[in-house]
């Protein structure tokens, strides 16, 4: 008997994800106070009416390069979802970053670590600047669905907000198995999730 394949959008978030990050958000209030912001604080962070954020170390390929560690258990995962692409699935990867200054040093370091960019392509949700991120990712996942050639589409992400709008696509495509993966210090969290109706 041979195994029945499943076309499948596997999606995975880069940072904390796929890797650990050292780049910081500044955040500079309306009286000139600075504050600065990994990853981690960033992940569901609310910036306010008072605040501005710049982003331009997540902007910064050579820091990303030197400094960023492979998550090595779902680099193992990407690139076992990445081998289905033989069979008509198809893998991206999703990052809230917008684009990077060096594209190519930065598709290199993923390359090396293991991600064979032969067979995916990096989305960019940062370069949808008036969308939150949860909402730009949301987005960006939808126009994947929307060609209908996937039974199922999966979403490795660190974010429990990045997660809670994926799961809402449920209702958008009824046909279309919608499966959150929680990725949470390098363990993926398969529990099912409380809004996925």
């Amino acid at each position: 008997m041979t195994r029945r394949h499943i076309k499948s959008l596997y999606v995975f978030d880069i940072d904390d994800t796929l890797f650990r990050t050292t780049a910081r958000a500044k955040l500079t209030n309306s009286e000139g106070k600075v504050k600065y912001l990994n990853s981690q604080e960033l992940k569901d962070f609310k910036v306010k009416d008072d605040e501005t954020i710049c982003f331009a170390e997540f902007k910064d390929s050579k820091k990303f390069v030197d400094e960023s560690q492979p998550i090595n258990p779902i680099i193992k995962k990407a690139q076992d979802c990445i081998k289905e692409a033989a069979y008509g699935s198809k893998t991206i990867l999703l990052t809230a970053r917008s684009d990077l200054d060096c594209k190519d040093l930065f598709l290199e370091y993923l390359n090396s670590s293991g991600l064979d960019i032969n067979h995916i392509y990096v989305e960019r949700a940062g370069n949808l600047a008036k969308l939150k991120t949860a909402e730009a990712k949301k987005l960006i996942i939808s126009k994947y669905l929307e060609s209908h050639q996937y039974q199922a589409a999966y979403l490795f992400d660190d974010s429990m907000d990045n997660i809670q709008s994926f799961v809402q696509l449920k209702k958008v495509f009824p046909k279309i198995r919608i499966i959150p993966k929680h990725v949470d210090d390098t363990m993926i969290n398969e529990n099912k999730f409380l809004n996925q109706s």
